[in-house]
């Protein structure tokens, strides 16, 4: 299945238009829910709190919030026609806005390099519970995410079907034990791949697992990546944590795409049962020659004076953003260049690796400072 929000995406990349005026931004999504419901306030305050002692090699983490059933989008006006305007890099930007009908599909996605071998009796509990669950003519499919790659199975009609595919797809347990800690930081990337290959017209994609809170160095880039590659790629993003923390990144890739960090499958399909509106929001920042660019975008409703910061990113045409994990191991790669360009004395061959290195840097991030202050000196006076 292809489906034009797969056909926008890869042209984005294959027809690089450089000398556009303007680049369309990844859209945002709200989820507008009637002022008459106030079940989602009962709800959310009977939910235990999200756990803050996740961190990743000792750093500390900002506190997350709770999982929580529902939300009412702070950007919504119900009962009234909403307009929008956007702070971003480049000053304010109009912003454009219509109602959409998200596709009725919801994709099922297992992080398997951060589950335990306990967790998977679990798992398959909550996926059998889920599909059973789910609202009518709504289409479910399974995927499982690992260091192995991305595998789908589609077409499940019960839970023998599930259990079946669930041990298909699950990747063999490594030989050695595995420290998850360390291993999960990947996991944003994983789950950023998987969106172009899962993504069609806002369908829903729940991830089940675990994501870790990320030193501050990298949890912008966290951020940013996962909210742009859920709205670029156009999936309502909820998540289910196994340990009960939801990171800052996974809370706001769910809140910019109609999603929910939920605590049960029960509350997840409350939230997709709750009548709702969903209104696209779309704002156009200036095209980028090369690289990418993060930024906050600050989506303002100009009805209600209410206003939201949109972990947000710019991508040049022809080129990608890169994950944490990805960006992580950029900047060990640099900082092994600096050392090498600051020695003394320099053989024509050792000045030729560095550059080649230079060169492959580039095609990661080329706007990167650290890398051009690197550059310059490796070039400075040779």
């Amino acid at each position: 299945m292809i489906c034009s929000t797969t056909i926008r995406a890869l042209a984005s990349v294959l027809l690089p238009f450089a000398l556009a005026s303007a680049s369309v931004a990844a859209p945002l999504l709200l989820r507008i829910v009637p002022v008459e419901s106030e079940e989602s306030a009962a709800v959310a305050e009977s939910e235990p709190s999200a756990s803050q002692d996740a961190t990743e090699e000792g750093a500390s983490v900002e506190a997350a919030p709770p999982p929580a059933a529902e939300r009412v989008d702070e950007l919504s006006t119900p009962g009234r026609s909403p307009a929008y305007e956007v702070q971003t890099f480049a000053g304010m930007r109009p912003a454009s806005s219509e109602q959409v009908d998200p596709r009725s599909e919801v994709v099922a996605l297992v992080l398997a390099d951060t589950l335990l071998d306990d967790d998977w009796a679990r798992v398959e509990s909550e996926l059998k519970r889920l599909r059973r669950g789910l609202p009518r003519n709504t289409t479910f499919r399974l995927a499982v995410v690992s260091e192995l790659g991305l595998q789908l199975r589609s077409g499940i009609r019960n839970d023998r079907g599930l259990t079946a595919a669930l041990g298909d797809l699950r990747p063999a347990a490594p030989e050695e034990d595995v420290d998850i800690a360390a291993t999960v930081t990947g996991t944003y990337d994983q789950i950023g791949a998987a969106a172009p290959v899962v993504g069609c017209e806002w369908n829903a994609l729940l991830a089940i697992g675990r994501l870790p809170g990320l030193q501050s160095d990298l949890a912008m880039q966290a951020e940013a990546f996962l909210s742009h590659q859920m709205r670029t790629h156009k999936l309502r993003f909820s998540f289910l944590p196994l340990d009960g923390f939801v990171p800052t990144a996974a809370d706001q890739a769910s809140r910019s795409t109609g999603g929910v960090a939920i605590a049960s499958v029960s509350q997840y399909l409350d939230h997709l049962r709750e009548e709702a509106q969903f209104h696209e929001v779309t704002w156009s920042v200036p095209p980028l020659g090369e690289g990418f660019h993060l930024y906050t975008a600050e989506v303002r409703n100009t009805v209600s004076a209410e206003w939201r910061a949109v972990p947000s990113a710019t991508v040049a045409p022809g080129w990608l953003l890169p994950g944490p994990r990805q960006v992580k191991g950029f900047r060990q790669r640099v900082r092994a260049l600096s050392a090498g360009a600051s020695a003394a004395e320099l053989s024509p061959a050792q000045l030729e690796r560095l550059r080649a290195e230079v060169a492959s840097l580039r095609q990661i991030n080329p706007r990167d400072e650290a890398l051009l202050r690197t550059t310059a000196v490796l070039h400075a006076g040779r």
